[in-house]
């Protein structure tokens, strides 16, 4: 397959696996690993194809300019798409973790004076907290991990929705790459091996001496 289609066969199944993953629940750990290797393996292809092929589409002596500038990029977005996940996420557990966290501990039996109590707890996220909650029994403290943990799937779910908005965008992109073929060439700009000596000219022989 030429270089072209094959950015743009990537592109879509990497944007196409990664929104998938907003189907992911706490039921379904088999389907999280298998979207998961999916979706790395179309990232890995499309930034490897990229880190490959931009070398061929511009002169020799730029060669350092395109690879760097490209790297430059991929960092300058990735900490912007990052920086939006987290905050897409953190925004949404505090809405998702007291809406499951509260109800789901009244109905193991928690009272209700000690519900705000934990779901600063299941927030935190550790044992120790839970066990500080007045009221708290193993029973309880199963209810409220598996009420957080729902809440967190939930949370994750519309982050992966919100990464549809850079799939599109990236598959869509891809569709403008041309046909690369005329820059895949068995030309050599510059050889370190196997190169015959050529006289040097005298001018470029004199050197100046540093003190």
């Amino acid at each position: 397959m030429k270089a072209h289609w094959q950015m743009r066969a990537s592109a879509v199944a990497m944007a196409a696996f990664v929104a998938s993953m907003a189907a992911i629940t706490v039921d379904k750990g088999s389907l999280a690993i298998a979207l998961m290797a999916l979706s790395g393996f179309s990232v890995g292809y499309v930034e490897l194809l990229a880190l490959v092929l931009v070398p061929f589409t511009c002169p020799p002596g730029d060669i350092g300019l395109a690879s760097g500038f490209q790297s430059c990029c991929r960092g300058t977005m990735g900490t912007i798409a990052t920086a939006i996940y987290a905050t897409v996420l953190e925004n949404r557990n505090l809405v998702n973790i007291p809406g499951q966290v509260g109800p789901a501990a009244l109905r193991a039996g928690l009272p209700a004076g000690s519900v705000a109590m934990a779901v600063k707890a299941a927030e935190a996220g550790t044992p120790a907290a839970l066990a500080k909650v007045p009221g708290m029994t193993p029973a309880i403290r199963d209810a409220i991990q598996m009420a957080t943990r729902v809440a967190n799937a939930m949370s994750f779910r519309t982050m992966f929705l919100v990464s549809i908005a850079f799939g599109v965008t990236s598959a869509a992109s891809s569709f403008f790459i041309r046909n690369l073929d005329r820059h895949l060439t068995d030309d050599v700009a510059r050889k370190l091996q196997g190169v015959k000596s050529r006289p040097v000219r005298a001018d470029i022989e004199q050197t100046k001496e540093v003190a």
